[in-house]
């Protein structure tokens, strides 16, 4: 490993936050209920293979507080948030499933079922991906996934508002045969070969909760606002520990082009973005 991968390591397991730990004794596959209904809200979480204990330990922190934010702070519904991780941790009863690749695409194909297009999706990629020069892959306990793949199983969803964030090494090239006009796909790098470990998905989640993201003061923060934030933060990680920046995230929603880095008013990118906004909220 290089020496700014040591030291972007050990940063990222100092700035990581300490988080509320959940307990329980069972496991259990968690549904979503078919009924007559408003408009409902639902994630899915994806943490592939995590690495040695301290990646470990830190992804598993990052798919907890993202599920905290989901449904103590943005108001979704703690059954319609699905968590897959690479173990069935024996001290959760919120992982639905491991992050096999065959698991996955049965919990998006059965989350799918009960959705219709008026609802919203989320879903979020946690872990590492890497690339030999020619494939990409997603790292997954056993057979790993392809961008084409997991692009395929999106794709059948019914809900006509998804945020996809795909916050792994390489997420860029996940990125571009995902993108639809309207449908807000967040990487955490270019679409190049950007494979050093990322803090943008940890910058993400925490930027909900921070002030700055709530750019226009009108008490609501936007998928656009958060994004903006999110970035402005993974610049001051690198900037304040005075190392080279290896990610540059993206947001697109036009379903052309690269996604830009920045969105605003004179963007391509950023319109449906925007349109999704939740009450700005206090750190937890």
């Amino acid at each position: 490993m290089s020496r700014t991968g040591t030291i972007l390591a050990t940063c990222l397991a100092a700035a990581i936050i300490s988080l509320t730990a959940f307990t329980g004794t069972r496991l259990y596959a968690q549904t979503i209920a078919h009924s007559s209904r408003e408009p409902q809200s639902c994630a899915v979480i994806v943490c592939g293979v995590t690495g040695d204990q301290a990646h470990f330990d830190r992804f598993w922190k990052l798919t907890i507080q993202t599920r905290q934010l989901l449904t103590e702070r943005l108001g979704f519904k703690p059954e319609d948030v699905r968590i897959l991780f690479e173990e069935k941790d024996p001290d959760s009863s919120i992982v639905s499933a491991r992050s096999t690749k065959a698991d996955i695409l049965a919990v998006l194909e059965d989350t799918g079922k009960a959705l219709r297009p008026d609802d919203l999706f989320f879903l979020f990629i946690f872990g590492h991906a890497g690339t030999d020069g020619h494939d990409v892959r997603l790292h997954l306990p056993g057979p790993d996934m392809s961008p084409e793949e997991l692009t395929d199983a999106v794709n059948k969803l019914p809900p006509s508002r998804q945020v996809i964030i795909l916050g792994t090494p390489v997420s860029g090239y996940f990125m571009m045969p995902m993108l639809r006009k309207d449908r807000v796909v967040i990487s955490a790098t270019r679409p190049t070969a950007e494979m050093s470990e990322t803090v943008f998905p940890y910058c993400f989640v925490e930027s909900f909760l921070d002030k700055r993201a709530d750019a226009n003061s009108d008490g609501l923060v936007s998928i656009a606002e958060v994004f903006n934030c999110a970035t402005k933060r993974v610049k001051e990680f690198y900037d304040e520990r005075e190392l080279i920046q290896t990610e540059h995230a993206r947001l697109n929603d036009t379903g052309e082009g690269g996604g830009s880095e920045y969105v605003d008013d004179k963007m391509p990118d950023g319109r449906a973005a925007e349109k999704l906004t939740f009450r700005r909220i206090t750190p937890m």
